[in-house]
């Protein structure tokens, strides 16, 4: 686990199965640069629900006042779940290709703005996107943003779409949790 930045609002990453923590770090410099404190972490045993839970009580015991979750794929599905349960609520939650856990249960539960990153041809997060978007009327901003092709999660930060997709990010969290 490493907490990267000091600032008063803190961002949990949670990566996919399919990568590491250091396929994130071209989120982590920006965050850290605009004044966040970042957690990356590797997933251990447990569930990746019970991950992204603990390590928002972690951030939250060294003093942040405000949590965002951030994730990719399975990371991603986990941070929607968490966001549902997470007391007090975090202040905004972001999904990249969302998926491999249920969270049909969660999106209509989720208070807080959530924006979804997919790409239009990855099967079947595209569609799973659109059902928690269609789902989050509570939210009182969710945005779903679909790309085309079949990019992945933190492989975006790899793609012809990097830029846009880190800016949008980025953005959407100074927005809802300025640092």
């Amino acid at each position: 686990m490493a907490i990267m930045g000091d600032g008063a609002i803190g961002v949990v990453i949670s990566y996919e199965t399919s990568r590491n923590v250091c396929s994130w770090l071209p989120l982590v410099g920006p965050l850290v640069e605009a004044g966040y404190r970042v957690l990356l972490y590797d997933t251990v045993s447990g569930t990746a629900i019970d991950h992204v839970v603990d390590r928002a009580a972690l951030l939250r015991e060294q003093g942040v006042t405000e949590v965002v979750l951030v994730g990719g794929s399975l990371g991603g599905a986990a941070s929607i779940v968490a966001a549902a349960e997470i007391e007090p609520p975090v202040a905004a939650v972001v999904s990249l290709s969302g998926g491999g856990i249920d969270t049909t249960g969660a999106a209509p539960e989720i208070t807080m703005p959530l924006l979804q990153v997919v790409a239009e041809e990855d099967s079947p997060f595209a569609a799973l996107a659109n059902q928690n978007d269609a789902a989050a009327t509570l939210s009182p901003a969710h945005e779903l943003v679909v790309l085309t092709g079949r990019t992945h999660a933190s492989t975006f930060f790899d793609s012809p779409d990097a830029e846009r997709v880190l800016s949008t990010v980025l953005d959407f969290i100074q927005e809802h949790a300025p640092a």
